[in-house]
């Protein structure tokens, strides 16, 4: 896979795109890449147990540290798919308590994972547990929160 041959100092998920996402300019970090020990270290060094009393999501510590980052998705193209944008009908979802869900008995739409589909990135509601039976891609890569043996 493309991400395995990343070697820069940090890569994170922006949340541009990503539907459920309720500030568009952020960064999100259900994907991390870092070089260990590389200029970067500070930032987790800086997390300390005084911090976490104001900060109540690591996502909040990234965008107050680090600003204007390249995120995967501009060094990936095409490696990252938002479940939510892809596969839910987006007309259909309603806003219920600052967070989007699917309305109740919405089927995902049947489309296949794009060829160079890395990461599917799912929101809140639903979880892959929940659409498992819609998709042949999901049924194939992952099931029950543990990977396959295969893989894309």
């Amino acid at each position: 896979a493309k991400l395995l041959d990343f070697r820069g100092d940090f890569l994170t998920l922006s949340t541009a795109g990503i539907f459920c996402e309720l500030a568009p300019e952020g960064l999100n970090s259900s994907v991390i890449l870092w070089t260990a020990g590389g200029k970067f270290a500070p930032l987790f060094q800086r997390l300390t147990e005084a911090c976490l009393h104001f900060v109540h999501r690591f996502d909040h510590w990234l965008d107050m540290n680090l600003g204007d980052v390249p995120s995967l998705q501009e060094h990936y193209p095409g490696v990252v798919e938002d479940y939510s944008s892809r596969w839910l009908h987006r007309e259909e979802a309603v806003e219920a308590g600052g967070l989007w869900r699917a309305n109740t008995g919405t089927v995902p739409k049947t489309l296949p994972l794009p060829p160079d589909a890395a990461i599917v990135n799912f929101p809140r509601n639903p979880k892959p547990s929940e659409v498992l039976q819609h998709h042949d891609w999901l049924q194939k890569y992952w099931a029950r929160g543990s990977l396959q043996e295969s893989s894309p």
